[in-house]
């Protein structure tokens, strides 16, 4: 059975109110539809006027713009800032801090990993704070836990239809398993395409046959599954059709 806030006492109402977080305030006024409860002091929210939204280094204990790495955010213990895309910097299990959450309303398009430690907890966490479904996924120079896959990750985001792996050669070979993707180029019939970047300077095309031989050349960027840059050369490949 569902009760309003209007049918608790006054007190009970206005000590809820005192010890709700930013995002807890924010939502029990969204839940106060007919604003009987008259909930004071009044959550707002801040927009994200950035167009990729905000980033959060968990070395530094930072919030920045995601396009202006210099133009920190300062929070305060009632800021409450709407999320379009989120970028998480040197992020783990175990330096996760559900504190600095308190403080976001996750809706983005594109979430974001640099320099992270991927693992099963990890991605449990960051998924249980998102309130939609991220069409984007970039991994940014991040380690995965041996026991646990890029394939694996992207299931926790159903509905990914673009993949960024930027990285070493060793990065990239190690993570973006050709048999695993295979069926994502497919499913559900929903474009999804993944895109490559390798970082490391002395990296070549021939490091990456055993990668491209499941694939060939497209014609058309319309057409490919697979983008890679490497040295500031960009490619574009699909999947070689299945032999039965």
């Amino acid at each position: 059975m569902v009760y309003t806030l209007s049918n608790y006492s006054y007190s009970f109402i206005r000590r809820l109110r005192e010890l709700a977080t930013p995002l807890e305030a924010y939502n029990l006024q969204i839940a106060d539809i007919d604003t009987t409860c008259h909930l004071k002091p009044l959550q707002t929210l801040t927009n994200d006027n950035s167009v990729y939204g905000y980033s959060i280094d968990f070395d530094q204990n930072t919030v920045t713009d995601i396009e202006s790495p210099h133009a920190y955010v300062d929070i305060t213990n009632s800021t409450l800032l709407a999320a379009n895309g989120i970028k998480f910097h040197h992020l783990t299990s175990d330096t996760f801090d559900t504190r600095i959450f308190n403080h976001f309303l996750l809706k983005p398009n594109s979430v974001e990993f640099a320099n992270c430690f991927l693992d099963a907890t990890l991605i449990h966490n960051v998924k249980q704070r998102i309130q939609t479904q991220p069409t984007i996924i970039k991994l940014d120079h991040c380690v995965c836990d041996p026991n646990y896959t890029i394939t694996v990750m992207l299931e926790c985001f159903p509905f990914c239809k673009t993949l960024r792996l930027r990285g070493s050669v060793n990065f990239v070979l190690s993570n973006f398993i050709v048999t695993d993707f295979r069926s994502l180029f497919t499913k559900n019939s929903m474009e999804f395409f993944a895109f490559l970047e390798i970082t490391e300077g002395n990296a070549t095309w021939t490091d990456l046959n055993s990668l491209l031989d499941d694939f060939e050349d497209s014609n058309s960027e319309k057409t490919d599954d697979l983008v890679i840059i490497l040295h500031h050369e960009v490619r574009y490949f699909r999947f070689k059709p299945l032999i039965v």
